[in-house]
Formats: C-alpha cells, structure tokens, sequence
C-alpha cells in the first residue's frame, strides 16, 4: 500500500456528502492536531489511535477518501501514513481560520452547522456568507 493517498474533487456533481462522511470526519477529530496552515491548506497530525476509527468506518464503507466532498470542489485530502499526517486544501474564502479551531476543538453540533453552511454557500456561490 503506497504511503501517500491522494483525493481530489473537482467536478460539484461530485459533492454527494453523506452523513457517514461527517460521522467520519467527527470521530477523527480527537485524534487530529494541527501541525501548519496557511489560507486554503492546513496540515494534521493524525495520531496512531485513528488507524482503528478508520477501520471501523471503512467496514461501513466509509474511507478517509470521503472527506475531501467535506470540503468542496478543488478540495484534496492527503494522507502521509508514514508521516503520520493529513493535508487539506480547501477554498479558502468558504473555510476561514475560525472553522479549523472550532472544527478541532469545537462541539459536534457547530461542525456539522459549519459544515452545512459552507458546502450550501459552495454550491449557490456565495462563499463569503
């Protein structure tokens, strides 16, 4: 299995985001950290303990490749398991500095709103809302 995983999406149409996929991302965030970021990229600490939420997920038919329609279209996930790290690239006008400190420290319930919101604005064209 190669070290890197590479997800892209690009195409809207693409932008099915299932529960399972917010299920995903919310259990993993106890096992993020955040390393680096810059507008539109931050770099996670994804620690050792996550391997098993992933599984668990996976068996549901859920993978970590399902996070990058989280994001939007452009969005990308990339998992260094050697490095034990997760970059995200995201549109930087629909995700600002405060999602990511309350998408790793928030409640649950806030993430899925933020989550909801921004991909809404994503496909009316309204980031900045």
């Amino acid at each position: 299995m190669p070290p890197v995983l590479d997800h892209h999406v690009n195409d809207p149409r693409q932008m099915t985001v299932s529960d399972a996929s917010i299920d995903l991302f919310l259990a993993l965030r106890p096992h993020l950290t955040r390393v680096h970021q810059v507008p539109g990229r931050i770099r996670l600490r994804i620690a050792p303990a996550a391997k098993a939420v992933v599984q668990q997920h996976g068996a549901a038919g859920t993978d970590i490749g399902s996070l990058e329609r989280l994001f939007g279209p452009g969005s990308s996930v990339r998992l260094n398991r050697a490095a034990g790290s997760v970059v995200i690239t995201y549109p930087a006008e629909a995700f600002p500095a405060a999602f990511w400190e309350d998408c790793l420290n928030g409640s649950e319930t806030r993430v899925r709103d933020w989550l909801a919101d921004r991909l809404a604005a994503l496909k009316t064209g309204d980031c900045a809302s």
